[in-house]
């Protein structure tokens, strides 16, 4: 990138060493996570989900005019922000801080069903309130992508209700938590608000024009396979109108995928690299948690794990995360590592839970 001219080490230098140096020290961090514990680790994503959402609302409140209107609705205008530079950011950057106190719901509803005493009963319903607040936030932004790790993170928790129970053996509490995460999908689906000024937001649907653009930059991307933002490729709207990619005066110029975006800057090879280093761990964090789910140690810890898995992978398929949430980004490698350790702990995998990396 710095040949290519899309970084200055005059100017940049400060993003050059965190491009280099904090992925690896949030790596390194998650997989010490086993050794402190999963108490120690869900404290870590429960103060994220609940920082972040602070953030979001505080955004929200000074964005207002008036202050109170909490009806209003911010399809696409930039934010005034609390702290932090710039002070004005898009609406679909701060979107993402919501988004994780929002995926504490199926957490929320499964400990709140199986809770036998009055401390996991306050703390069901503070994750009930919080995800709430965070839906809140989102339907403010009307931002859809939160919706999305709603669904996913709620099939496991859905699932574990239902299994193994016939319909009429299910308990009320159970047949309920089901009953409570089908109507959050369903509030989704519904969609009954609409934006008046054009199709952004919710009022698109289930369109995505995101879909279109990742199919054109992988089709198109022999012609630029080193990088540079050099790649022009034309895809389609949700209404069908044309639109193209391109370094300048196109539609967009970011791929809003962490993996494209590093193609477009930078090109095949650390696209490569990335996949080598992640995917074994992508891989060990499914089976852990297939593990838990399939031995019945699905408890309201592995449900936020297993909802900030989801977001990570939302987050990383569908926006450009490294540009958008410096923040995000890098703390996502410290979810992959935790995980792939099994800093979760689930019950009835008695596998090894550490993780030996050997970093050359």
């Amino acid at each position: 990138m710095l040949a290519w001219g899309l970084w200055s080490w005059q100017a940049d230098r400060a993003d050059l060493v965190n491009a280099l140096m904090l992925p690896v020290l949030f790596l390194w961090c998650g997989l010490q996570a086993v050794r402190w514990g999963r108490s120690w680790l869900i404290r870590i994503l429960l103060a994220y989900s609940l920082g972040s959402l602070v953030y979001v609302l505080i955004a929200l409140g000074v964005s207002r005019s008036p202050w109170w209107d909490v009806a209003q609705l911010f399809p696409s205008d930039d934010l005034d922000l609390p702290w932090g530079y710039p002070r004005v950011i898009n609406a679909r950057s701060v979107e993402q801080n919501a988004i994780p106190a929002l995926s504490l719901l199926p957490a929320a509803l499964h400990e709140w069903q199986r809770a036998k005493s009055g401390r996991h009963q306050w703390f069901a319903v503070a994750a009930l309130v919080s995800a709430m607040l965070g839906g809140y936030a989102l339907w403010s932004l009307q931002g859809r992508l939160g919706w999305m790790v709603l669904v996913l993170a709620s099939i496991p928790v859905l699932g574990d209700a239902l299994r193994v129970h016939a319909v009429w053996k299910i308990r009320p509490k159970k047949l309920l938590l089901a009953v409570l995460v089908s109507l959050s999908i369903l509030l989704m689906l519904m969609r009954p608000w609409r934006i008046q000024s054009g199709a952004v937001g919710w009022s698109q649907g289930f369109c995505d024009e995101r879909l279109s653009l990742h199919a054109a930059i992988i089709r198109d991307g022999s012609a630029s396979p080193w990088g540079g933002r050099l790649l022009v490729a034309k895809y389609q709207l949700c209404d069908g109108s044309p639109a193209v990619l391109a370094p300048s005066g196109g539609t967009v110029s970011m791929a809003h995928n962490v993996v494209l975006d590093i193609f477009l800057d930078a090109g095949l090879a650390p696209v490569v690299f990335l996949a080598a280093a992640l995917l074994p761990l992508l891989v060990r964090i499914v089976s852990k948690f297939w593990l838990a789910w399939s031995h019945g140690g699905w408890d309201w810890r592995v449900s936020v794990c297993w909802a900030w898995f989801a977001l990570v992978i939302c987050e990383w398929t569908f926006q450009p995360l490294l540009y958008s949430d410096g923040l995000l980004y890098y703390f996502s490698y410290f979810i992959v590592a935790a995980l792939a350790t099994g800093g979760f702990r689930s019950p009835g995998d008695s596998a090894r839970m550490g993780l030996r990396l050997v970093i050359v």
